[in-house]
């Protein structure tokens, strides 16, 4: 949602390069709905990834990562895309 609600108000304020912050284990699904919204565009994407302490981390990172694969290969279906890594 964060890439279809920011398209319009980088495009009306012509806005050319977007930074896209985001966690390690959620980098893969932003990266393609970031990239696929933007195509087309002059929109220039870059990541900056925050790697997630496993460690220190008191979510259920294994869950979040499921999550986050399976969100991403419905992503792809729906998308008419085979299953690729990003």
């Amino acid at each position: 949602q964060d890439a279809s609600l920011s398209k319009p108000i980088a495009l009306k304020y012509g806005v050319d390069h977007i930074l896209v912050v985001t966690s390690d284990y959620h980098e893969a699904r932003a990266r393609y709905v970031f990239e696929r919204e933007f195509a087309g565009t002059n929109v220039e994407i870059a990541f900056s990834i925050a790697q997630t302490d496993e460690a220190a981390c008191e979510l259920d990172l294994e869950a979040l990562k499921r999550h986050e694969r399976d969100a991403l290969e419905r992503l792809r279906r729906s998308d008419g895309k085979t299953s690729r890594t990003y």
